[in-house]
């Protein structure tokens, strides 16, 4: 994607399903997104019943994905478990994004702008799940935390965090 708006998009999990919903907005396998804005797009149950079903990136669902330049802001999750208000990246670069007023609301392990993931199955399989964020700004999301470490605006699970440059 180059230049895109997505916005105002809705990805519905049907109410009282144990399934998973991934994207609100943008679902990139091995994509390339540049200069995009990703914005109001929600992903979740419809009835406000945050006891079914786990969701994952209410913008931007990303695995295996370069961005360049883009805004990720007022996107919203709403599952039992609601990972990445704004960004749920698998693995992938990130350069120079501002990920902003993202809401992810549910029971448990919420992040609200960018929720980093390797788990293990992916390690198992052979790929190297690194992800790397150069250059990006995240405030302002909501989310309650409770995955592996971080905070509501940057959280991961089952990774190696190492900060260069301060």
């Amino acid at each position: 994607l180059k230049n895109c708006i997505i916005q105002n998009n809705f990805n519905y999990i049907n109410y009282g399903e144990a399934t998973d919903g991934r994207a609100g907005g943008v679902y990139s396998f091995g994509g390339t997104m540049i200069n995009c804005y990703i914005q109001q797009n929600k992903l979740g149950v419809r009835q406000n019943d945050t006891r079914v079903g786990a969701c994952y990136g209410g913008g931007v669902y990303a695995t295996y994905t370069t961005m360049y330049n883009c805004v990720i802001s007022d996107n919203r999750l709403l599952c039992k478990y609601a990972d990445g208000g704004g960004i749920k990246i698998e693995s992938g670069d990130c350069y120079n994004l501002t990920v902003i007023n993202n809401v992810s609301e549910g029971d448990a392990r919420m992040a609200g702008g960018i929720h980093v993931w390797v788990g293990k199955s992916m390690r198992d399989a052979g790929f190297n799940g690194v992800t790397k964020l150069y250059n990006t700004i995240s405030m302002g999301n909501t989310g309650y935390l409770n995955v592996g470490g971080g905070n509501k605006d940057v959280a991961y699970t089952d990774c190696h965090v190492e900060v260069v440059g301060g």
